[in-house]
């Protein structure tokens, strides 16, 4: 009873050829056992490009058990860089209705939501969420959902007039009409949590929160050629020794339907993620600002009580190797988020996707303090620091 969460892995998620322009991964939710098909929310998050793409809030194909992404990049995508880009679909799933936790899920009507003329290119819906019994505006994280042609809309995950018991979603496409949105059985998904932190013992926590509108810290990505913004988020949701999963949204006032990125996600932290903002039309942070553009996130993870096991590690692709010897290196490795007053036990694997079977050090723990531990891995036959990025080599720890 709540939110079920998760999602595929960066740099080995299954991505499929659809065509020259799209890729598509089927991603398994038979982990969170429904026996009736959910609402699902999604995002895509990775390392690089996923910004400038759209489908990633798109669904498809939605069971019980599973749902489909189909991924659209204007210059072309091929499965082998979405992978080095760790390109991966997360979710959040959660039953239609309230949740005893005080979540709340719902979708308009397939082939008969109520979508509205906007323009040549626009249409919009009011969605009506007063049957969840908010007492303040919660964070809301949509997806769209349909049998076609919804992958290459905007619109999706930008949200308007956000209310405890409603908002609104423009959907932008070349073209696109109330009569073929019905026929491609166009519709919306939501799901809405409180702001603030909801635990569940023995499963996990979920948190949600939003930047300030009007006073969001975008900044200018400079390789943007002035039709980029970014923001690094600082979440404050402090989950222990693990990073969360992420479905983000951004809010406004006016403008950010048309733009994309709004639920990619990219450098997940325990505390945090970056967004990026790409606007064909030009884009500066003040007039993001001015048009009350902010941020909205949704973040889940597994937690265990703090009187247990504190569990975290690096990331493959992402981990701090240094050189220590032509057959070794090592990376110092961050417990902080598990608060820990004293030091630890603390025990460890090393992960990755190749060569690490026949080093030694992997379980070899250094210098363990309250707050980080060290390993340094050994191989007979010489290691480079380059070689270990790029065979995803991380370090897993548990600690107690």
């Amino acid at each position: 009873d709540g939110i079920c969460f998760g999602g595929t892995t960066g740099g080995m998620t299954s991505w499929q050829y659809y065509s020259a322009h799209g890729i598509k991964v089927k991603v398994d939710e038979s982990a969170c056992k429904f026996k009736n098909k959910p609402v699902v929310v999604t995002s895509l998050t990775g390392v690089s490009s996923h910004w400038t793409t759209t489908g990633g809030s798109s669904v498809y194909s939605d069971t019980a058990s599973s749902y489909t992404i189909y991924v659209h990049s204007s210059k072309g995508i091929k499965t082998a860089n979405a992978q080095k880009w760790k390109w991966a679909s997360d979710f959040l799933a959660q039953l239609p209705g309230k949740s005893k936790s005080g979540t709340c899920a719902g979708e308009t009507p397939l082939g008969s939501t109520k979508w509205v003329y906007y323009s040549k290119n626009g249409i919009y819906v009011d969605v009506d969420t007063s049957a969840c019994g908010f007492s303040k505006t919660p964070v809301y994280k949509t997806s769209i959902g349909g049998a076609s042609h919804h992958w290459t809309t905007t619109g999706a995950s930008s949200v308007y007039k956000a209310k405890k018991n409603s908002f609104r979603i423009y959907i932008h496409q070349k073209d696109i009409t109330e009569k073929n949105a019905k026929k491609n059985k166009y519709h919306i998904k939501w799901i809405a949590h409180p702001v603030g932190t909801i635990t569940v013992p023995g499963l996990g926590k979920t948190c949600a929160g939003k930047t300030v509108s009007g006073k969001t810290a975008w900044k200018t990505y400079e390789n943007g050629k002035g039709k980029g913004i970014y923001v690094d988020v600082k979440t404050g949701c402090n989950f222990r020794g693990a990073t969360p999963r992420y479905v983000t949204e951004v809010a406004g006032s006016s403008h950010h339907w048309t733009v994309t990125g709004t639920s990619e996600v990219y450098s997940p932290t325990a505390t945090g993620f970056r967004m990026y903002l790409f606007d064909k039309s030009g884009i500066k942070p003040s007039e993001a600002n001015k048009r009350a553009w902010s941020v909205q996130w949704i973040a889940a993870a597994s937690e265990p009580d703090r009187d247990g096991i504190c569990f975290g590690g690096t990331t493959g692709g992402m981990t701090s190797w240094q050189y220590y010897s032509a057959h070794g290196i090592k990376v110092k490795v961050d417990e902080s988020a598990c608060k820990f007053k004293n030091k630890p036990v603390v025990v460890t694997s090393l992960t990755g996707v190749s060569s690490h079977w026949t080093t030694t050090g992997g379980s070899s723990v250094y210098s363990d303090t309250a707050s980080s531990y060290t390993i340094y891995v050994h191989s007979s036959k010489g290691i480079k620091t380059a070689n270990a990025q790029k065979w995803k080599w991380a370090s897993d720890f548990l600690a107690q």
